[in-house]
């Protein structure tokens, strides 16, 4: 993501999924998703890797990301059906 749009991004994250966020993973994974992604707001990070950098475990990713999802804040693309890697979109409004 380009530097101006860093702060909007993160700007609307904080507005609602900081404020509501019941587990630190909810905040760690948003806000890696919004550092790490391009202008716009596509990451392709695989699950094993983002939790290795994150220090979460498997089941902490897939809750937060879950929670994530259904806030509206991250989208998840499956590669192919019931794959388990994909990307994600960071959505800002």
């Amino acid at each position: 993501m380009y530097p101006q749009n860093v702060g909007h991004a993160l700007e609307g994250l904080a507005a609602g999924v900081f404020r509501g966020a019941r587990l630190q993973a909810d905040v760690v994974l948003a806000t890696f998703l919004t550092l790490v992604a391009d202008s716009a707001g596509f990451s392709f990070f695989r699950e094993d890797r983002i939790c290795d950098l994150l220090g979460l475990r498997p089941e902490e990713f897939r809750a937060g990301r879950a929670r994530l999802i259904a806030a509206g804040k991250i989208r998840f693309v499956r590669r192919c059906g019931l794959a388990t890697q994909g990307y994600y979109q960071v959505v800002v409004r």
